[in-house]
């Protein structure tokens, strides 16, 4: 502050009790203030430790068998699952695909490929939730190819849909 601005503050030339009254006035914030704000605060801290660390990590436990943690992929089985790429003469819908995993493999977690998908309707995501938890069955990603995908658009309604049929499920249970 330049000497003109604290001198308007304090006044040049009054006494030092009054400058003291006139700084307690701006200042509310004494040290009385000041000390019981500081044992609230450690009172605070020491009886909800909680709050003083605050949200460390979140709260997740992964299963503890190697099978579990894993999930198969659709995508490197293009070629038997329907759809474009598809060269097996009696191609695997996309909906059988959790309950073939689950057989061959022991493996309970699929990532399907938005490329296997032969409609985004709600009906068939539906029949194909149903096929997955009827085999024991979740998904855990979507593979999204945008590449593709006749538009954006229909990649992102795609999604949507998954996503909101999915979402209510725990991915990683035991």
């Amino acid at each position: 502050m330049a000497r003109g601005a604290l001198a308007r503050v304090f006044g040049s030339r009054e006494k030092p009790e009054r400058n003291r009254a006139r700084l307690a006035a701006l200042s509310p914030f004494t040290r009385r203030r000041f000390l019981q704000r500081c044992a609230t605060t450690t009172a605070g801290a020491w009886l909800v430790p909680a709050l003083a660390r605050g949200a460390s990590a979140p709260n997740l436990q992964f299963p503890t068998q190697p099978r579990q943690r894993i999930a198969i992929a659709s995508y490197p089985f293009r070629e038997f699952i329907a759809g474009e790429e598809s060269k097996a003469a009696k191609p695997m819908d996309l909906k059988d695909f959790a309950a073939h995993v689950i057989e061959k493999f022991q493996v309970n977690k699929i990532e399907p490929w938005t490329g296997h998908f032969p409609s985004n309707d709600p009906k068939y995501l539906a029949e194909f939730r149903a096929a997955v938890e009827k085999a024991g069955a979740a998904v855990v990603n979507i593979a999204v190819d945008a590449a593709r995908a006749p538009n954006i658009r229909s990649v992102i309604r795609l999604v949507i849909s998954l996503s909101s049929l999915f979402l209510q499920r725990r991915w990683f249970s035991n």
